[in-house]
């Protein structure tokens, strides 16, 4: 299927075309609300050979088309209305936009005959460039580094009385004077709702990031219309930066969290991911001023089967609210007739040392159970056996648990909260663990011929 028309000849006075384009960036479907109504809008921007151009969807064309859209495929789209560009929502340098509407036709393109559509260039600044500078607050950068905090999801209400969603995302890379700088990365709606808590260490690239400062701190945000791509594929600079890092983060002793130091600490500190127990957890909680991230090897000993998951709304994720036979979400401001589920487990670990409650929220509860909480809840209702079992598989086994610690304070007492992030069990014969429990064992001995040597004198 040819195209007729490239994308720097559209306008407002061609009222049907063809273009071929590939989707660069994809926005998120979100609600909007005003005095002349409420409904959904997404957007794109797309790019052939001769530029870039914003395309929208407004309500049922909305529904209709954002799931038929993959960042990075390519796709023939048929007639839509052109109208002038608002630059105060538009990143691209077309004059006009397009706005989809029932008419409009949308194929995609199989990928023999993609080819020639080209790629999303990236405008890469380091984050030392960021930081310094040569940017000022509003900018729009494309920025790459590697993940060694993620944050927890706020939920939160504006002073305009806006309910908002947001994470922060803590980034380094090898630029700056001394070969390392880092960056807060705070990503809101969707996005930090979707976004894997367990993506520390990998490589992310944040474009359309919006460049802003907080108490005279650079920071960069990424909106609905940005998008962040977790290692990214055929990125030289990602495969050169994880190279890196994991050259650094292994030479390093404690790692690359460990030569940040306090740099580290305007969000969350890091361990250099050394296996910890329990009582160690326990011990350097006393003096934590935030989060950290610990690893751990222990076992589940027990998990509360009547608090595994909450009701949620598939939009928002947020806990809805039952009243007869309505379900509403609340943030959502709608009924609903069909809910999703969404885990909040709470479970007992224990190793050699000690024992503690933790939280598995929906990354670190399909870790666990190894399904969607959707699917355990119907096994729950349809096959109460294969429930339980599914449930009880975790337990006693040896598992290794990345964990976020955190004091919350609680009526005036301090206490310590711990959260899984992610979980895999634990490979008894893996060449590197064998190696630790060897060096154990050895530091082990010597003690015990040291006390042995003063007993006998």
């Amino acid at each position: 299927m040819q195209p007729t028309h490239q994308i720097k000849d559209l306008n407002p006075y061609r009222n049907k075309f063809k273009i071929k384009a590939r989707v660069v960036k994809k926005g998120d479907l979100r609600s909007w609300s005003n005095s002349r109504g409420q409904g959904q809008v997404f957007d794109l921007t797309l790019k052939d050979s001769s530029g870039e151009i914003k395309a929208t969807g407004f309500n049922e064309e909305a529904a209709r088309f954002h799931p038929l859209f993959e960042e990075d495929r390519v796709y023939v789209i048929e007639t839509a209305t052109i109208k002038p560009a608002n630059k105060n929502f538009n990143k691209t340098d077309h004059n006009y936009e397009l706005s989809f509407h029932k008419g409009t036709l949308v194929t995609q393109c199989l990928e023999a005959t993609s080819s020639e559509v080209p790629r999303s260039g990236y405008t890469l600044k380091t984050i030392n460039d960021v930081n310094q500078e040569g940017t000022s607050a509003g900018d729009s950068v494309d920025v790459i580094g590697v993940v060694i905090d993620v944050g927890d999801v706020n939920n939160f209400t504006s002073k305009g009385g806006k309910d908002l969603t947001k994470r922060e995302v803590r980034l380094v890379d090898n630029s700056g004077a001394q070969g390392l700088s880092t960056i807060c990365l705070t990503l809101w709606g969707e996005k930090a709702e979707s976004f894997d808590s367990t993506n520390h260490h990998k490589v992310i690239l944040s474009r359309g990031s919006n460049v802003g400062e907080w108490q005279s701190k650079i920071n960069i945000s990424l909106g609905f219309s940005g998008t962040v791509v977790v290692d990214p594929p055929g990125c030289e600079e990602a495969d050169q930066l994880r190279a890196w890092f994991l050259r650094e983060n292994s030479a390093t002793e404690g790692g690359i969290a460990g030569k940040l130091g306090d740099s580290s600490r305007s969000t969350h500190r890091v361990s250099s991911g050394t296996l910890v127990t329990l009582a160690d957890i326990k011990a350097v909680s006393a003096g934590m001023e935030s989060p950290q991230v610990f690893t751990l090897e222990a076992q589940f000993k027990e998990v509360q089967t009547d608090r595994l998951m909450y009701k949620a709304c598939p939009e928002c994720k947020k806990k809805v609210v039952e009243v007869s036979d309505t379900i509403r979400c609340e943030r959502c401001n709608k009924n609903l007739d069909q809910v999703d589920h969404r885990y909040f487990a709470q479970a007992m670990i224990v190793d050699f040392t000690d024992y503690s409650y933790v939280t598995l929220w929906n990354d670190g509860g399909e870790a666990a159970f190894g399904c969607p909480a959707k699917e355990l809840r119907r096994l729950e209702e349809d096959e109460y056996a294969v429930f339980v079992a599914r449930v009880n598989q975790v337990k006693f086994k040896p598992f290794k648990i990345t964990v976020k610690a955190a004091n919350d304070t609680y009526q005036n007492e301090r206490r310590l909260k711990i959260q899984v992030l992610g979980m895999e069990p634990v490979n008894r014969t893996c060449p590197e663990r064998l190696r630790r429990m060897r060096s154990e064992i050895m530091v082990l001995n010597q003690n015990n011929s040291y006390v042995d040597d003063i007993l006998m004198n």
